[in-house]
C-alpha cells in the first residue's frame, strides 16, 4: 500500500521536492512559495514553474490560516 496523496511541507528543500518526485500518489500538493516572504523568490533567483512540476497542486493559507489551492 502506499499513499494516494502527499503533502510535501519542505516543498523549497530538495529533500521535500524528491520526496514528492518519486511518492506513487496520484497529487502531490505543496506550499506556494509565490504566497511567502521567500527572499530567493523575492530577489527573483527563484522560478517555480521551472521547479515544481506541472501536476503538482500549489498551496497558500488565507488569513485564517486555512489551505486554499492557488491559481497556477
Amino acid at each position: 500500500m502506499y499513499a494516494l496523496h502527499t503533502s510535501v511541507s519542505a516543498s523549497h528543500s530538495t529533500f521535500g521536492w524528491w520526496m514528492g518526485y518519486l511518492s506513487k500518489g496520484d497529487k502531490v500538493y505543496y506550499t506556494d512559495i509565490r504566497a511567502t516572504n521567500d527572499s530567493r523568490y523575492l530577489l527573483g533567483g527563484f522560478n517555480p514553474f521551472d521547479y515544481y512540476l506541472p501536476h503538482w497542486t500549489p498551496l497558500k493559507y488565507d488569513d485564517d490560516l486555512n489551505v486554499i489551492e492557488s491559481k497556477k
